[in-house]
């Protein structure tokens, strides 16, 4: 057993950590602990690799370190009873453990991401996918007296062996990565009340269970999900015709220094929808009618697969809806930075909302192959007064318990994931061979048949896409009213050229929102105690920029008050934002500017799938390894393609 002595929040901590030959009897006594490694990276120019030099687990608030495979074999073999170990983001130590130890089941959600993965008896679990949070994120959530110590006073660049002797605060940063997750798990088993047993693999679970319970206490609800079930083919449309948010520049100011932006944001967007909007409530059904215009007039929902020609966009000036990655086939086409400006053959699977905006943006002859029609109504009561339940409950907590307003706020903006998860959803089997997954389709008809048979089951699917599509429809608004001064726009938020008329723009969006609340039958409008108002969906103020610039989709650029922000995709807001003060500011946001490693945050992963555990040498020493990952720092350099580039010339050029 060593004492170590650590800073943390300017607190000195003192800890015990204990080796594999000294630890209490009492460390199992929970039936769950926690485990995380360090890893060296190698970056050898034929096959980069990895190695550990240190693992940590907590058990029972106890802290035991080793620093060999070999070490944690033995530790693991004390282990006698069924045994969860949490690990957080628990691809990457899968990846340098599943040579070492025996790998008896696993189980994966996508390629290379275990979701649970069992050894004898331990059933290692992913606690980021339990928390959906970074570690240093869930840790000062639940606000844990071990928080996630800083990455950068570790330093990952210095090399380390099994044999390195480490100083207290670097132990330190090992200790609170495994004791912090461990005060993490017992405060997710408190707050929510749940059993190790019955404990949710995904924080999605949490909601899921709690909507379920809520929906299923009218069971009529259940047989209307039945009654609208999906077939394999109308699965497969709806498949085709789900899309996700609207994120674009306006190409004509994309990388434009512009002054005076202003910011609009819609509050809990997609939660809105799922109370004040109508959805298809009944069977999709072919129906032999091509005249879109009709059936959107006899009110009906559908979903068509449509071919148009000489398709082109009213003005460049704009925000382009079509999606060129959504296209079922593209013929002689122009497009903005993927999204579509003109094509000569285009098809796409669209539901009757897309119909309505692309008819109103573009200029086209259309074709319809086929369409499945179902009747609008509303989601279950039960499921909507659930969702203004959490949603009164946020804004009661808001700027009072930030502790519970965060897992409201949560839980309500995962009411949307839980509606588009996958019925039919790929397979993936670990090999442990030198290809280590293989991926399969279940049978879909299979796979519906044991969804709606399931009294369980109580979502679908089909309306996880008409959310999305209905919010992209408040988007449009939005960017129709605003014209040539829209500037960009991600999902739930536009920002735009400030202008005289920018409250009115606001209060006729809003006044179109509070007409579908009112037709919904249930009152969204909330005032706190405290005279506080709320209104779920309303569009509102989100910011005030005195210079803005975009390079496309998520990379844009901001001064606020003062201060420097930056959103790219992949790069770290923080770090990212002083380096590019450092050199030049929001000036230097151009296409070719470099964000070095370290300043980026960015980081490739070189895998190494070798099959069985195998011995290097450093330092006349031998150190068991395997399969691992190498990491490597990486730079970003801000760009276009060369499409773009020469659209923005040509749209940007000044008329003569």
């Amino acid at each position: 057993m060593r004492r170590i002595s650590y800073k943390s929040d300017e607190k000195i901590f003192t800890e015990n950590i204990y080796t594999i030959y000294d630890y209490p009897e009492e460390i199992f006594n929970n039936g769950y602990g926690t485990f995380d490694i360090e890893t060296n990276s190698i970056m050898d120019p034929i096959k980069p690799y990895g190695y550990m030099y240190i693992w940590q687990f907590c058990g029972n608030g106890i802290v035991v370190m080793g620093r060999t495979w070999e070490d944690f074999r033995k530790f693991i073999e004390g282990i006698k009873k069924d045994f969860i170990i949490f690990v957080h983001g628990l691809f990457f130590e899968f990846q340098f453990f599943r040579n070492i130890i025996p790998i008896d089941k696993t189980f994966f959600t996508e390629e290379r991401n275990p979701l649970k993965v069992k050894s004898g008896h331990i059933e290692f679990r992913c606690s980021f996918r339990l928390t959906n949070m970074s570690l240093i994120k869930c840790t000062s959530f639940y606000d844990v007296e071990h928080k996630k110590l800083s990455g950068e006073d570790f330093d990952y660049s210095k090399e380390r062996y099994p044999w390195t002797e480490l100083t207290d605060q670097e132990l330190g940063y090992c200790f609170c990565d495994v004791k912090g997750l461990d005060e993490v798990i017992r405060a997710i088993l408190k707050d929510s009340g749940y059993s190790l047993k019955k404990l949710p693999l995904t924080s999605t679970g949490f909601i899921r269970n709690e909507a379920r319970r809520a929906v299923l206490q009218n069971k009529k609800n259940q047989r209307i999900m039945k009654k609208s079930a999906l077939s394999p083919h109308t699965y497969g449309l709806c498949k085709a015709a789900s899309r996700g948010g609207n994120s674009h520049a306006n190409p004509y100011y994309s990388g434009q220094i512009l002054e005076r932006v202003r910011s609009f944001d819609m509050s809990s967007a997609y939660p809105a929808i799922e109370i004040q909007k109508k959805f298809p409530v009944t069977k999709f059904l072919q129906t032999s009618y091509t005249d879109l215009d009709e059936l959107i007039d006899k009110g009906k929902a559908f979903i068509a697969v449509v071919y148009y020609e000489d398709l082109s966009i009213k003005t460049l000036r704009t925000i382009p809806y079509l999606s060129k990655a959504k296209a079922l086939g593209i013929e002689g086409h122009k497009s903005d930075n993927g999204r579509i400006l003109s094509a000569k053959k285009i098809a796409y699977c669209i539901t009757d909302i897309d119909y309505g905006i692309i008819k109103k943006q573009y200029n086209y002859n259309i074709k319809v192959q086929e369409c499945y029609t179902a009747n609008y109504g509303y989601l279950p009561d039960e499921y909507r007064n659930f969702v203004l339940y959490m949603y009164r409950k946020k804004c009661d907590l808001k700027g009072k318990d930030e502790y519970i307003y965060g897992k409201y706020k949560n839980k309500i903006n995962a009411t949307f994931g839980m509606m588009l998860t996958d019925i039919v959803h790929e397979e993936i089997e670990y090999t442990g061979q030198l290809k280590p997954f293989n991926r399969s389709y279940p049978n879909p008809r299979e796979a519906l048949e044991k969804y709606y048979s399931n009294r369980k089951s109580f979502l679908s699917y089909q309306h996880g896409i008409y959310v999305t599509a209905h919010c992209r429809k408040r988007l449009q608004d939005a960017i129709d009213l605003l014209g040539e001064d829209m500037v960009y726009c991600d999902t739930d938020s536009v920002k735009f050229l400030d202008r005289e008329d920018s409250e009115n723009i606001k209060e006729k969006l809003n006044k179109k929102i509070l007409k579908d609340i009112k037709a919904c039958g249930i009152d969204t409008h909330y005032v706190r105690e405290d005279g506080k108002a709320f209104n779920l969906g309303l569009w509102e103020d989100d910011g005030f920029y005195e210079e803005f610039i975009t390079q496309g989709s998520k990379k844009y650029c901001y001064i606020e008050n003062g201060d420097l922000h930056i959103t790219v995709a992949g790069l770290s807001k923080t770090k990212g934002a002083d380096y590019l003060i450092k050199n030049g500011g929001i000036s230097s946001f151009n296409t070719g500017f470099v964000f070095p490693p370290g300043a980026s945050g960015r980081t490739s992963a070189h895998y190494d799938d070798r099959t069985e555990a195998y011995y290097i040498y450093r330092e006349g020493k031998k150190i068991l390894t395997g399969s691992s990952i190498a990491i490597e720092n990486v730079n970003y350099t801000l760009g276009v393609t060369k499409e773009y580039g020469e659209l923005r010339n040509e749209i940007q050029k000044p008329i003569e």
